[in-house]
């Protein structure tokens, strides 16, 4: 792009107004400076279609100064995402001291190697990483922009400091995402994926996240989770959901009349549809049903009855099978076309759960016409650390939709059944 570079100063945070007044004007690009000494900050909304910088009050001046002598030429290289980031919370005690520079080195940090999924198509997030001193009881961070596919390394200061990094979407439909509140060693490594799907009811990794007494019952799956398991998902731009309840076989219309005290067989079914939109083509639909046997818990339960339930005598985790995934996907939640595939399906217990977790059989579907028709997977394996591997024949890309539906069915010997569909569980390129 080339074209007149409009070189604005102002203090303000928020620029949208002086960007949309170079766009009017013609600007092929906007850069910002301050009219006071120090640092530029600058947020505008998104859409825009030219380049916004900033620079400091001392280049912006040299900038205006070399352009009062005549024409500049300003060549302009970025990247549409930085390869890396640093957060380095730090505290005084008492005053400022006279020379506030503290010296850390690469040694003091913890890397935790992220990489942002999109649906097919670019995507914008939102990304904020929260602090913690162990004095401090809240935290408040401004949100920067990312721009998903992307890889990214964090550079977190680790010692006596708690974290918990958080993705959220400006796109309508895009669930919310957050890691559990934690502490890093220095020089510890972690890898993690954000919006890597299938995106599916996903499945709440605290206590009491699927328990009863004898009257009560919580069950936390959120809507559309991504495949990391320690996330907690939120929002997701559901428009249609719909949940059915039964009880050894008949349909329980309130949900008070659901639990019996003697040992029953429970299903809960649950639809959840999400609209297509700009940057939202996956994981459109998804149904579930959770088959589990249960009767009223006669001991105190594990961490978090309490909390869940007060004052309640007995509680007790439920054995439902909770499943995830594990698909190698690529940046843009697409796999290959044209071979085989292979990733993996999860089986899990509750948290709190003292039973066994394994699991007596897995099936797989895929399908590529959207459901229409299914072919069952090349292979299942099964393990006893709930990893199971499945290999899955992908068609010509020409022969396909585009995309690639799920459906998995998993039981115990117990009676314990969960089965599960997922309408464009991911691409195909």
């Amino acid at each position: 792009m080339t074209g007149k570079l409009v070189v604005a100063r102002s203090s303000a945070f928020s620029v949208g107004t002086l960007v949309r007044t170079a766009v009017e004007k013609g600007a092929a690009g906007l850069l910002v400076t301050r009219d006071t000494p120090g640092a530029t900050q600058v947020l505008h909304n998104t859409g825009v279609t030219i380049p916004v910088v900033a620079a400091t009050y001392e280049d912006g001046q040299a900038l205006l100064d070399q352009l009062a002598r005549g024409p500049v030429t300003v060549a302009l290289n970025g990247r549409s995402e930085s390869r890396y980031a640093y957060t380095v919370p730090l505290n005084f005690d008492g005053v400022l001291p006279a020379d506030p520079t503290v010296r850390t080195q690469k040694a003091d940090y913890a890397e935790l190697r992220n990489e942002f999924h999109s649906d097919v198509t670019d995507r914008l997030a939102n990304e904020i990483m929260h602090s913690w001193l162990p004095w401090e009881a809240g935290s408040f961070r401004t949100a920067h922009y990312v721009k998903a596919p992307a890889a990214r390394s964090d550079y977190v200061l680790a010692a006596d400091r708690r974290y918990s990094q958080n993705i959220g979407s400006v796109l309508v439909g895009a669930p919310y995402m957050s890691e559990p509140t934690r502490s890093y060693r220095a020089g510890e490594r972690v890898s993690r994926d954000w919006w890597r799907g299938p995106a599916h009811p996903g499945t709440a990794g605290t206590a009491c996240s699927y328990c009863r007494t004898d009257t009560k019952m919580t069950f936390a799956a959120s809507p559309f989770a991504d495949s990391d398991p320690s996330h907690s998902a939120g929002g997701g731009g559901v428009t249609a959901s719909a949940a059915r309840y039964y009880r050894d076989g008949e349909q329980i219309a309130k949900t008070a009349d659901l639990l019996v005290a003697e040992p029953a067989t429970y299903r809960l079914e649950w639809d959840l549809t999400r609209k297509l939109g700009p940057g939202i083509e996956l994981g459109t639909h998804s149904r579930t049903a959770w088959t589990f046997r249960s009767q009223a818990p006669t001991g105190p339960g594990g961490p978090g009855c309490t909390a869940q339930f007060p004052g309640a005598a007995a509680c007790a985790a439920l054995p439902v099978i909770l499943v995830g995934y594990d698909v190698p996907v690529d940046g843009r939640n697409r796999a290959p076309s044209g071979e085989s595939f292979e990733f993996t399906v999860t089986t899990k217990r509750a948290a709190g759960y003292s039973g066994s977790a394994s699991v007596a059989g897995l099936k797989v579907w895929t399908s590529v016409d959207g459901g229409g028709s299914w072919q069952a997977a090349q292979h299942v394996g099964l393990a006893g650390d709930g990893r199971h591997e499945v290999t899955v024949r992908h068609p010509k890309l020409d022969d396909t939709d585009g995309y690639v539906a799920l459906k998995i069915e998993t039981w115990d010997a117990a009676g314990n059944r969960t089965t599960q569909e997922i309408t464009r569980a991911y691409a195909l390129r």
